[in-house]
């Protein structure tokens, strides 16, 4: 199966889907769905689905807000992708931290084209705790081979 960003399509439904499953009260501000629909989904549906999860337990209206959306997702959805959203003045340590590091995973899945164990020699650490890593931000390191 293709991944999320290739199957942009399929987003609203997903959203209405996981809105119902964790809620289904909520709906999304306009700027969320744009958000959405931006975001390039290294995680591919369970990072939208955790997104969606953390958003309805953090909203405090019926309307989804983009403060209410991971950190990732809340400059406005840019992906985590190289030179995009570099500024992280605007989050905590620990959540700027994550960020840099699922945009220094994805540059170093994609210089390897998704080779784990060299990507983790880049990184000066062991594959293990790569793993660790890409499990940790649900990146499928298989999505970068042909990039």
């Amino acid at each position: 199966m293709p991944p999320l960003r290739h199957r942009r399509d399929d987003i609203p439904m997903l959203v209405t889907h996981f809105l119902q499953k964790f809620g289904g009260q909520h709906t999304l501000s306009e700027e969320v769905a744009d958000t959405l629909m931006r975001h390039d989904w290294p995680g591919n549906v369970r990072e939208l689905e955790n997104a969606i999860e953390r958003a309805v337990a953090l909203a405090r209206t019926n309307i989804i807000e983009l403060t209410d959306l991971p950190p990732i997702l809340q400059d406005g959805g840019t992906s985590i992708t190289p030179g995009s959203g570099d500024s992280y003045g605007h989050l905590p340590l620990r959540d700027a931290r994550d960020v840099f590091e699922q945009k220094y995973i994805a540059e170093l899945l994609t210089k390897t084209k998704g080779n784990i164990t060299h990507a983790a020699k880049l990184a000066g650490i062991a594959w293990q705790n790569f793993h660790q890593k890409l499990k940790k931000y649900d990146i499928d390191a298989k999505e970068f081979a042909n990039k």
